[in-house]
Formats: C-alpha cells, sequence, structure tokens
C-alpha cells in the first residue's frame, strides 16, 4: 500500500531489489514537491522535452497523455510520467507566473483560495504600520464597479473627529478635503503644512458657504447671446435670477426680474461716469397723454412742498452744523397732497412705500481647533420689522415739468 496523499510506495520486509521502490519513491517526491510547472492546459506533448519539465494536461490529451486530462505529466529518462493531483496540491505556473490548487476536481489560481478579512495591516509595495494600516507605494490607482455605482466612504466616530482627504508635498500638507473637527465641509489649504487656513466651508445648519480670501472666477456665461467669458451665479433653483459677470459687465440674467437692494437694505451711494437708463421704447408702453385736472392741481401743490432738509442719521453722526444739506420732498407729504386732490398715490409710480419683516440676529459660531480660529456659522445681523416710504425723482420730475409746461401755457395764453 503506498501513502495516501503522494503515493509514495512502502519498503515490505525482506523485499528484494529495495533500491527500486526506494527510487520510485524520491522519484515522485521530485516531481510533486515544490510542483515547478512550463505551462498548464497544454493538449499536445511537447516533442522535445527535457527531463524534470513538467505540464499540466488539458482536456483534450493526444500522444502520450492520451486519456489524462488534468493531470501532471512530467519527464523522466525522457520519458512521460502521468500523476493523479491530490487535493491541496500547489505548483507554480512558468508561463503565466501563478501558483494554483487542485481542489478536488479543478485546478483553480492559489489568490481565489486566500481571504484577506481581519489581517491586521496590509503594505502594497512598501510597509505598513500602526497607523498607516493599509500602505500604499504606486504611481497610480484603479477601481471600477460591478453594479453601476462606485462610492468610498469615510466614517468618523463623532462629530469632533476628522474624515479627510490630506494632500501632500514631500510629506508635508498643503490641502485637505472633507469634514474636519466638526460635520461642516472644510476645504483647508496651508504653505507649509502646520498653519492651515479654512479657504472654504459649508455650514449644514444654515447652508451657508464661507469662502476665505479673494475669489477669482472665470467661464461662460449663461444663456444664449451673451458674448465673452465669465460667469452666472444664480439665486433661485429654477435659474430663472440671478447675474452675470464678464467683460466689464455686470448685470441681471434675466430681463426686468432682479432688483438691486431692497427697501431695508438699500446702497449708501451709486457713483456712475453717467445717468440711468430707463425704458422708453414707445411699444412697450400704452399712452395716456397729458395732465388731468386734478392732477394739474395736485402738481401745483406739490411744487410748494419742494424743499431743503438734512438726514437725521447725518445729523447724529457729524452734527446739524456738518450735516449735509439735501433738497426734495417728503414721499408721506406727497401721497397726501394726491389723496386731498382726490388721487390714489399707489397708482402713481413716483410713489413707493415698502415694508419688510423683522430679522433675528444670530451670533457668529467661532470654534478654536489646534490653535486656529474656525468660523463655523457667520454672523447673521438682526432688525426689526419697518417699512419705508420713498420718491422715484425722476418721474416726479417729468410729472412737474408737465405741471409746469400747463402753467406756462396758461400764463402765456394770459390765463
Amino acid at each position: 500500500m503506498p501513502t495516501p496523499r503522494l503515493k509514495l510506495p512502502y519498503i515490505a520486509q525482506g523485499q528484494a531489489q529495495k533500491e527500486v521502490t526506494h527510487n520510485d519513491a524520491l522519484n515522485r517526491l521530485d516531481a510533486l514537491v515544490d510542483l515547478y510547472l512550463l505551462d498548464r492546459y497544454i493538449n499536445t506533448p511537447p516533442s522535445s522535452p527535457s527531463d524534470g519539465d513538467a505540464y499540466i494536461t488539458g482536456d483534450s490529451p493526444t500522444g502520450a497523455w492520451s486519456g489524462h486530462p488534468y493531470k501532471i505529466a512530467t519527464v523522466l529518462d525522457g520519458a512521460w510520467r502521468i500523476f493523479d493531483p491530490f487535493k491541496g496540491l500547489r505548483a507554480y505556473v512558468a508561463d503565466e507566473e501563478v501558483f494554483v490548487v487542485w481542489d478536488g476536481s479543478s485546478w483553480v489560481d492559489w489568490s481565489t483560495t486566500l481571504t484577506l478579512n481581519n489581517v491586521p495591516s496590509l503594505g502594497i509595495g512598501t510597509t505598513a504600520d500602526a497607523t498607516n494600516k493599509l500602505a500604499v507605494t504606486s504611481d497610480a490607482a484603479y477601481v471600477t464597479t460591478d453594479t453601476g455605482d462606485v462610492r468610498f466612504s469615510l466614517n468618523k466616530a463623532a462629530a469632533g473627529n476628522t474624515a479627510s482627504f490630506v494632500f501632500q508635498n514631500n510629506w508635508s500638507g498643503r490641502a485637505e478635503i472633507g469634514l474636519t473637527g466638526d460635520d461642516n465641509f472644510h476645504f483647508k489649504v496651508s504653505p507649509n503644512g502646520s498653519s492651515w487656513i479654512d479657504a472654504i466651508v459649508y455650514n449644514v445648519a444654515n447652508s451657508r458657504l464661507i469662502v476665505a480670501g479673494n475669489i477669482t472666477l472665470s467661464g461662460w456665461v449663461a444663456g444664449s447671446g451673451v458674448p465673452g467669458s465669465g460667469i452666472s451665479l444664480y439665486g433661485s433653483a429654477d435659474d430663472t435670477t440671478g447675474y452675470n459677470i464678464y467683460n466689464s459687465y455686470f448685470g441681471p440674467t434675466t430681463d426686468n426680474v432682479s432688483a438691486s437692494g431692497q427697501a431695508g437694505l438699500r446702497w449708501s451711494v451709486v457713483y456712475a461716469a453717467t445717468g440711468s437708463i430707463n425704458t422708453s421704447d414707445e411699444r412697450e408702453k400704452q399712452w395716456r397723454g397729458g395732465l388731468t385736472d386734478a392732477e394739474f392741481a395736485a402738481g401745483r401743490a406739490i411744487f410748494a412742498e419742494l424743499g431743503g432738509f438734512q438726514f437725521l442719521n447725518s445729523i447724529a453722526e457729524k452734527g446739524e452744523a456738518q450735516a449735509r444739506l439735501h433738497w426734495g420732498a417728503r414721499a408721506q407729504r406727497v401721497a397726501a397732497i394726491l389723496e386731498a386732490h382726490g388721487l390714489n398715490p399707489n397708482a402713481y409710480a413716483f410713489i413707493c412705500h415698502d415694508a419688510w419683516d423683522a430679522v433675528e440676529e444670530v451670533p457668529a459660531e467661532v470654534e478654536v481647533r489646534d490653535g486656529e480660529r474656525h468660523v463655523v456659522r457667520p454672523a447673521v445681523p438682526g432688525r426689526p420689522a419697518g417699512d419705508r416710504w420713498g420718491l422715484r425723482y425722476d418721474e416726479l420730475i417729468v410729472f412737474l415739468l408737465a405741471v409746469l409746461d400747463r402753467r406756462l401755457s396758461a400764463l402765456e395764453a394770459g390765463r
């Protein structure tokens, strides 16, 4: 009886020519231990093999291998010998540079039998350590998907911890992206690897994007017929309200939709080389004509309302002696004059009245981490509910010019 796995013959007690049995066992050991195969799945035996050459036969072997599919064929003393593989037998296939193993029914790549679950560390092209338990040295990495989606997940233990990607130059950090110390998305940069700046922070609590430093944007302006390159900034989900910036132009993305400022949030001063241009295209107007008698009478009364004034906030800041003197009218008085003459002030575009709701003040939320000051949430200034009256002087002046023209025409006619 031979041995159960390698089928090595035993030397029987009192056996003659013991060397024959012994040498046969040595030949089997030489063929099967640390098995080295030139190739696998070959059906035709090579014509001029050398002693020690070994192959795995194919599914339809011929010649000396006929009838021995997927067996081990090796050469000894110029003749082919066939060996049956046994479960767990490993071999190196030189042509493919892979290890294979017989699983009891077929040859499989040894790598498919290895399990890498719960390994303490893994180094690919380098050495892993206690901190970097997965370490890779490579010029490139490639990941693809089996089902259509692919996703990397970085999980941190708590909000105060960090889950991020760090980009280094010669082992010194220069940029970091991720959840660094909170649940807001940070884009941090560093000139030296030790001092870090939160260049961009998206605050998830209030949906605010915080950008440190100056912003330079470039791109193609959205919308047809807009020449040049620049950028479009939208303030609505449907991209109907926003602003275009390109070349020397700053303006709205949609005609006659966006306002500049609000009644409760006004520009202080507007500097311009020329005046504003207002729509006066005849094709966009339904013409009514001249003044009614009531409008003429109201206009004469408005002339009497015109006068000089000082702004109260300017007096509070500079004193009455230093506050500058302005000329105009009081919007509420103009509205009252129109009403006194039976006219509806809201029907006249030179009268403006706007109201706004209260805004609750929200203080800035600042955290200091590792000696750095991080604005987690910027301050939101509060303001009480209120309203403000105003006049469109360009239209009021034209209204008064019409009154003045009618008055002069009457005087010239001797009336």
